[in-house]
């Protein structure tokens, strides 16, 4: 029982702190930077690119990484011209009537003049912005992590899709974030909101994993800004599990429900230590009872999931 009371500080503290890694992340930088497009940006994660998912008309809006949506941290009502850099959507330069410079942060254009685009230009929108790919080889339970505003209406709209190598497929469409201060009516701040999704299982054990933003929006002079800027993404998972056992049997998983965990180290500190007939359940190294050993054994798969 010696060894239990040694050892037990560093087995909760094992119970407590299992946790997915960090695969990869990225928060796109600093500086203002208007008008750079994130499809030729250079990042420390990688290089994002653009794909047309339908219609782009000459004034369609499109993907920049810049601070003119400025990345202001969960719960924090959006803000202009910053420092933090965000990938977001915005408008092109519009020169009809008056000068629109590109990139006017997250807000974009829509002109209502469906039928004058070869005069006038017209915005209709299809562009899915898409990650680099990420390697989550030896990692499993994948989760996707980031910080976004998001406005439009029911169809100025994104969605967020995911590639494991063999074509895009829609994982959600992404609710719309509050505003600051009242409705969502294009003059009030979005509220940068915290999101977290779990990947499908196809994402498991696989280097060639992408995310990507699709907005799309219509050409009828209802824009609802803001449209979409995002921040501070990341992947996390657990390691792979290994099955520890033979056959059926996965040691260590003493109530049988799937996985070694804290209702599995309960039961473990209220077993004798020595030796104990066979089968022992407890003598998870095969050494011929229950010692320090086995207790080691069972922090080195503290977390598994048995098939």
């Amino acid at each position: 029982m010696k060894y239990l009371t040694l050892l037990l500080p560093l087995l909760l503290c094992a119970a407590i702190s299992y946790s997915q890694d960090i695969i990869w992340q990225e928060d796109f930088g600093s500086g203002c930077d208007q008008g750079q497009l994130a499809a030729s940006t250079t990042l420390n994660s990688g290089q994002w690119s653009l794909s047309s998912t339908g219609t782009n008309e000459s004034l369609a809006n499109t993907w920049f990484i810049s601070a003119m949506e400025n990345g202001e941290g969960e719960g924090n009502c959006g803000n202009s011209c910053g420092n933090n850099r965000t990938l977001h959507i915005g408008n092109v330069e519009v020169n009809f009537l008056i000068l629109v410079p590109a990139d006017g942060g997250a807000t974009y254009y829509s002109s209502g003049l469906e039928g004058f685009c070869d005069l006038l230009g017209c915005s209709a929108t299809n562009r899915r912005i898409e990650s680099p790919t990420v390697d989550c080889s030896s990692k499993e339970d994948i989760t996707l992590s980031f910080e976004y505003i998001e406005g439009g209406n029911a169809v100025d709209n994104a969605t967020l899709m995911n590639n494991d190598g063999n074509g895009w497929v829609l994982l959600e469409d992404l609710a719309k974030t509050p505003c600051c201060g009242g409705p969502c009516n294009g003059t009030n701040q979005g509220v940068w909101t915290g999101h977290s999704i779990d990947l499908p299982e196809s994402a498991n054990d696989n280097p060639n994993v992408q995310i990507g933003f699709n907005w799309t929006n219509n050409d009828d002079l209802d824009a609802t800004d803001p449209s979409i800027a995002i921040d501070n993404i990341s992947f996390s998972g657990f390691d792979i599990s290994i099955d520890p056992g033979d056959g059926d049997e996965c040691l260590g998983d003493f109530n049988q429900d799937g996985i070694i965990n804290a209702a599995d180290l309960l039961i473990l500190l209220t077993a004798p230590t020595g030796e104990c007939p066979e089968p022992c359940i407890f003598d998870l190294d095969g050494s011929g009872g229950y010692e320090t050993s086995d207790l080691l054994f069972f922090l080195s798969v503290f977390g598994t999931f048995c098939e």
